[in-house]
């Protein structure tokens, strides 16, 4: 590149490295004659640029200084408009013209600074200006060394400057800006082992700021005397280092574009005195009708400065669903009454808005199509005569950021048990409206279980949908996570608050006998949550005479389950039972069962057998029936009297509804002999029958 072959030749005395420069240009192919722009990039020189010739002598001499002659192919070296120069200023040739550095404090280093962005007593070795890891949205950056200097934003911090050796814990925050936003930080330049920037405030304000290795200094403030450009356009902008020493071109907010320098301090930070000043000649414009200036710096320093006819500020960078602020710069000297249109939504037509400095509110914006998109869209700016002949254009990148999705939950009562599809969160887009496809949801439910979510657009915003079922009653905090073109935008937060499936109570009918215990179903009741347990229930039965016993549950089928109750009615008469069914969610169920209670009664009757002699075979004896169709075996007891011995017997169903006795006794006397069978029940009641057994001999 042409400046690196600058810096590396231009040693000698002022007139050789001119002549040399020369030389270089007329030698070198258009596209190595390299300056940098306005932007801080390089840009090719036009072929139009002049030649140098004429005698100059070292500054340093005491020789006179001839001012250099401009030779242009075609064109008349006087139509450039540069005036002469003063005898005491030194012309230069090609790119940058000024006087002698003349050393001067900035007009706005005073203490009564108001929103300072970089805080000069900020200790950089405590430990809260560690982070790791390090902060998000990182963007320029720049080496010194080993050490890596970056701008990074993030939430806590906004953007400031960070340093790294490589690693992310060993992240550094050297700055404690207050800036205007995303791309108010910048320009970070190495000099002299110093690292400069720029940080743009709130106010439109712009500070210079130096990192010397141990501290942060603000150095310099800078305005544009055009006070209608919005941040965050930098009124200090080309920062470049020569020789050790910052040069740049700022605004001071009184005599517009000049140029600067600094050595890292405030004290040391000044004017390059009447850097605008002309020499009489005029230097043919470039390709884009740029307006090249020439000057000198001291100590034969050469700084090269393109100012474009036409130019956008940078940085460009927005939130989509914000007003758009654009500013271009306009030579008004070469074009007084230049108009600019804007090119915004790359059609070609030059009519999406006018001005120098036109703001686009959000409708417009989201007409523009300008939505969150991590490729940069490019911007044109065209500058015209009223007659509507075109005096330049270019372009620029514009950066949309997504903006935070608007997202809101909600509050909401459903079943357990129930499967529901319901609209659990709202969500706004400032960006403008876009495809559902655009989006996505992620719904944890609270319950152990995540689902994805449905997006439905809904006139302005968009429902997200679920369907769950949750297996038990509670409240459940539900988290739902909005994805915008796969990066995550918000994270609302519903509470639903699942209530206790209802129950069902069935009464039921049934017969006891008096004094005696009866257990059996009083009650059934069925759940509408299929999904509870046995455990999640309770049962109190009220027996209709004075007394109340807790039942026990079993199921009966899915879903159905039994109360169970065991109790001894002393009276006989109809009965009212309630049974009170509680889940443990709160859910409650009540039934009314009648109890059918009677004086117990049984009858018996004498049964003939035969058996052989001296034979221990049981043999029925006796049969009784009871007055409760529900009695069973084990309700009664039997004793058989044999006349020279009483045993017990045994009991058991007739299969007919009735039961039989059983006993055995070895009878050795051939004949027929009679038993006495009492029967027992457990209220004590009794009944007895005479049962015979015919005993045959032996064979």
């Amino acid at each position: 590149m042409l400046m690196s072959w600058l810096r590396a030749q231009f040693r000698p005395s002022l007139k050789e490295r001119l002549q040399r420069l020369s030389v270089a240009l007329q030698a070198s192919p258009l596209d190595e004659r390299i300056v940098p722009s306005s932007f801080g990039m390089p840009e090719p020189l036009d072929s139009t640029l002049p030649t140098l010739t004429g005698a100059l002598e070292d500054p340093l001499s005491d020789g006179q200084l001839n001012a250099p002659q401009i030779e242009s192919p075609g064109e008349d070296a006087a139509t450039f408009g540069l005036e002469a120069a003063p005898s005491h200023v030194l012309p230069m040739t090609l790119t940058v013209y000024a006087e002698p550095f003349v050393e001067k404090a900035s007009p706005f280093d005073t203490p009564e600074i108001v929103d300072v962005l970089i805080d000069e007593t900020a200790d950089m070795d405590t430990e809260d200006d560690h982070a790791s890891p390090p902060p998000i949205q990182a963007g320029e950056s720049t080496v010194i060394g080993k050490v890596t200097y970056f701008v990074a934003c993030d939430p806590e911090n906004g953007c400031q400057i960070w340093m790294s050796y490589g690693t992310e814990a060993e992240a550094i925050r050297l700055t404690k800006l207050k800036s205007a936003g995303p791309g108010a930080v910048g320009q970070l330049t190495a000099s002299n082992d110093r690292l400069f920037f720029t940080a743009v405030r709130n106010d439109g304000v712009t500070e210079l700021g130096c990192w010397d290795g141990v501290n942060t200094n603000r150095l310099a403030e800078f305005r544009h005397t055009m006070s209608r450009l919005a941040p965050p356009s930098p009124a200090a902008i080309n920062l470049m280092d020569v020789d050790g020493l910052l040069y740049f071109v700022a605004d001071d907010g009184i005599s517009g574009m000049e140029l600067w320098k600094s050595d890292g301090t405030p004290e040391g930070t000044g004017k390059v005195q009447d850097s605008k000043a002309t020499t009489g000649e005029e230097i043919p414009s470039g390709a884009d009708d740029a307006h090249v200036v020439v000057a000198a710096i001291s100590n034969n320093d050469v700084a090269p400065i393109q100012l474009p006819l036409l130019r956008i500020l940078d940085p460009l960078a927005i939130v989509e669903g914000t007003p758009l602020h654009l500013t271009a710069f306009v030579d008004r000297v070469e074009a007084p009454r230049a108009m600019v249109c804007w090119d915004l939504n790359r059609d070609g037509v030059f009519a999406d808005a006018k001005g120098d400095v036109p703001t686009l509110v959000e409708r417009q914006v989201q007409e523009l199509g300008f939505t969150g998109n991590p490729e940069p869209y490019e911007i044109r700016a065209r500058a015209v005569t009223p007659e509507g002949d075109i005096l330049a254009e270019t372009s620029a990148e514009l950066r949309v950021h997504d903006a935070p999705l608007e997202a809101h939950g909600t509050t909401m009562d459903v079943v357990e048990g129930q499967k529901f599809n319901r609209v659990l969160a709202s969500f706004r887009d400032p960006g403008g409206l876009e495809n559902e496809t655009h989006y996505e949801a992620r719904i944890a439910w609270g319950d152990g279980e995540t689902t994805n979510g449905t997006i439905v657009r809904d006139g302005p915003r968009y429902r997200v949908a679920g369907e769950h079922t949750y297996a038990a009653h509670g409240v459940y905090k539900v988290q739902i996570t909005l994805f915008d073109d796969e990066h995550e935008g918000a994270i609302a937060e519903s509470v639903i608050t699942v209530r206790d499936a209802a129950i069902y109570a069935d009464r039921a009918f049934f017969r006891s006998s008096a004094g005696r215990t009866f257990t059996g179903m009083v009650a059934s009741f069925q759940d509408t949550n299929p999904q509870g347990r046995v455990g999640d229930f309770a049962a109190e039965i009220d027996w209709g005479d004075g007394t109340t016993t807790n039942g026990l549950i079993e199921t009966a089928t899915p879903g159905v389950y039994r109360v169970i109750g065991s109790h001894v009615y002393q009276t006989t008469g109809s009965f009212t039972l309630e049974v009170r069914i509680r889940s443990n969610g709160g859910s409650e169920a009540t039934s009314q069962s009648i109890a059918k209670v009677h004086e117990a009664r049984i009858v018996a009757r004498g049964l003939t057998s035969a058996a052989s002699a001296f034979s221990e075979t049981p043999r029925a004896l006796a049969a009784f029936t009871d007055s409760d169709r529900d009695a069973k075996p084990e309700w009664f007891s039997a004793e058989i009297d044999w006349g020279d011995a009483v045993t017990s017997a045994t009991i058991e169903t007739d299969g007919h509804g009735g039961f039989r006795v059983l006993g055995s006794r070895p009878l050795g006397r051939p004949g027929v002999h009679s038993v006495k069978v009492t029967i027992r029940d457990q209220a004590g009641n009794l009944a007895s029958a005479i049962g015979t057994v015919r005993v045959i001999a032996a064979a």
